[in-house]
């Protein structure tokens, strides 16, 4: 069942772009940014400022929410301030390797990094067993075998 709020693959950011308004892209920008104010020491907005630096209503900013254009690039202008923050997460998990003010190393953070790297390669096996086939002993499987190959040599013999 899919609703307004499914993402499908985004398309190139260009095509994007272009099919969203100065206004929508300002809106969407200023959506994602409150979303990582804490992080990077912004002023989280409120929707009713939003709107208005954007130029527009709270109701037209409630309805582009929906609408799936708007809803892709807030996803591509999220996926930048997330990869602008890579060089931070790898420089903390370095320091967790390394040992913190401790000096003892994490050694999650030496296995997350032998992950990343590859080295470690987690394979999980899943055995489905199905209850509703009856389970036989070999001393039912041995004659029923016994019965077949007594009816095979009754055919060939005709």
């Amino acid at each position: 069942m899919s609703n307004n709020h499914d993402v499908t693959p985004i398309r190139s950011v260009q095509t994007l772009v272009e099919q969203l308004t100065d206004e929508q892209q300002q809106a969407a920008q200023l959506l994602v940014e409150g979303n990582f104010s804490k992080i990077y020491g912004l002023k989280k907005h409120t929707y009713e400022e939003v709107a208005e630096a954007a130029g527009i209503s709270d109701k037209t900013l409630r309805k582009w929410r929906n609408d799936q254009k708007f809803i892709e690039y807030q996803s591509y202008v999220t996926s930048l301030y997330s990869a602008s923050l890579r060089p931070l997460v790898e420089a903390q998990l370095m320091k967790a390797i390394i040992g913190n003010h401790n000096g003892q190393p994490s050694v999650k953070a030496i296995e997350l990094w032998m992950k990343l790297q590859g080295i470690i390669i987690e394979k999980k096996e899943m055995t489905y067993i199905d209850s509703s086939i009856p389970k036989l002993t070999q001393a039912q499987i041995d004659s029923t075998v016994a019965d077949l190959a007594s009816r095979i040599s009754s055919i060939q013999r005709r």
